[in-house]
């Protein structure tokens, strides 16, 4: 991960991410204080997440093809674990109409539609009390970007999530001006200024930093301070394990604009138990949120048990 080139045309920055976030823990434990404590305090002790869903959303029996009742039924299961707040991807394959021509970046009506069926099949699933967002991946120009933002406004999302690629500046504002959703953006971001050339250009209402992606909690804390000057609130990007995770919830309670953090870890059933709490027991994530833990450092130990059942045979792990 320390040499992916991010949309910003920057190399990742996973392995310093790892590095400074094992300092703030260490730290923490030495000084016997949580790492929110060394960030500056807290605003809240639950970090409300939203559930990215969309790996459970296929139909079964297919690996491409992707229905309004699939959809509804991954939506369905979601909300009954808790969760208030989910994501699906929606830049996905529409039955029996597969377009072949990707790089032209746009959708026909059919396409359109279907898009919009999907989202209108979970709405009428799980209602309007549950926070939805949709995920369109930097695939489609201004053009199909407005065209489905437009179908899907009725639908009351609580963001699109990037329409159109981050580096293009001016397209996205230009979306962002035309459809009434809010704009998510950022996980393909990795530095302070460049999320500064976003909201100088108008094209965010949310932003997703992914919080092991941008060199740690310092970078983190002076992205959040950036976004806090023009009234954005934060929803970090996350795809990481439960450490990774942890440290997102220290940064998310350190910061008076926190919206959400992202979760990915419902396609796999070891997640919650691959760490434990300090001195606790219990899982990590509960009822669509994860309570800031209070014990040193990240506040977190980790599972041998859990770990060592889920090597490879290349690996190993040094206690």
């Amino acid at each position: 991960m320390a040499g992916k080139y991010t949309g910003s045309g920057t190399i990742g920055q996973s392995a310093i991410t790892a590095i400074e976030t094992a300092c703030w823990d260490i730290k923490g434990k030495i000084l016997g204080v949580p790492v929110y404590e060394l960030l500056g305090g807290k605003f809240r002790d639950e970090i409300g997440v939203y559930s990215d869903t969309q790996a459970t959303a296929k139909e079964e029996g297919s690996s491409e093809e992707f229905t309004p009742e699939a959809f509804a039924r991954a939506a369905r299961d979601v909300v009954n674990q808790g969760f208030e707040s989910i994501k699906f991807d929606l830049d996905v394959m529409t039955p029996g109409h597969p377009n072949d021509d990707t790089a032209a970046r746009r959708m026909d009506d059919r396409e359109i539609q279907h898009k919009a069926e999907l989202v209108r099949a979970v709405r009428d699933e799980i209602g309007y009390e549950v926070d939805l967002g949709m995920d369109l991946h930097w695939k489609y120009t201004v053009e199909t970007a407005v065209r489905l933002g437009r179908e899907l406004e009725e639908f009351n999302l609580s963001f699109l999530e990037d329409p159109v690629h981050p580096e293009k500046l001016d397209a996205q504002a230009r979306v962002r001006e035309q459809i009434d959703i809010p704009i998510l953006t950022g996980e393909n971001v990795v530095t302070v200024n460049r999320f500064a050339d976003l909201l100088k250009h108008d094209t965010l209402d949310l932003a997703a930093p992914d919080v092991t992606e941008c060199g740690g909690l310092s970078v983190l804390r002076k992205i959040a301070a950036v976004c806090d000057l023009y009234g954005v609130p934060m929803a970090p990007h996350n795809l990481a394990s439960p450490v990774g995770t942890i440290a997102g919830v220290h940064f998310a309670a350190s910061i008076p604009n926190f919206y959400s953090l992202e979760y990915r870890g419902g396609d796999a059933p070891w997640w919650d138990g691959t760490v434990v709490r300090t001195g606790e027991s219990g899982p990590i994530l509960s009822e669509g949120s994860i309570s800031l833990p209070e014990g040193p450092g990240l506040g977190i130990e980790v599972n041998p048990d859990v770990v060592l059942d889920r090597l490879t045979e290349e690996s190993e792990y040094i206690f």
